[in-house]
């Protein structure tokens, strides 16, 4: 096993092939194949729906989110996004980013910005989406 996985922390989800791992000496998460006993990508930010069927990877700089089915073990879409702060619902279906005042509403399923809510001058301190995911708080 490659010595530089002695500094990771592990994070194993739902009975599949595949692992997190979070480098905090780089500030890097990578994602792998513990079957297979390769990397797959590496990224700063990757975010998980609650159900733990897709995997969602945010490159703010780039405004680009990558979504992977667990399942299926497959990326399934690109999506290029503006905005921060990457939120997920729990079926993976949706997802917000925030951007001085504003929420987006991306729907994943068509790869679209479904609705865009501005708040003005207000600051946004989070969003959630609630757990039937019919609601953003």
């Amino acid at each position: 096993m490659n010595k530089r996985l002695l500094l990771l922390i592990f994070l194993v989800f739902q009975l599949t092939n595949y692992l997190i791992a979070d480098n905090f000496l780089i500030n890097q998460k990578e994602i792998f194949n513990i079957i297979e006993n390769k990397k797959i990508e590496s990224f700063k930010n990757i975010y998980l729906s609650g159900d733990n069927n897709y995997i969602f990877t945010f490159d703010e700089d780039k405004g680009l989110v990558k979504v992977y089915d667990v399942l299926n073990k497959k990326y399934i879409k690109e999506m290029n996004v503006f905005g921060n702060k990457l939120i997920v619902s729990f079926d993976g279906k949706y997802m917000t980013t925030e951007s001085e005042g504003v929420i987006y509403l991306w729907d994943v399923t068509q790869g679209i910005l479904y609705k865009k809510i501005s708040f003005g001058t207000e600051k946004i301190s989070s969003v959630i989406f609630t757990p039937n995911d019919e609601y953003l708080l």
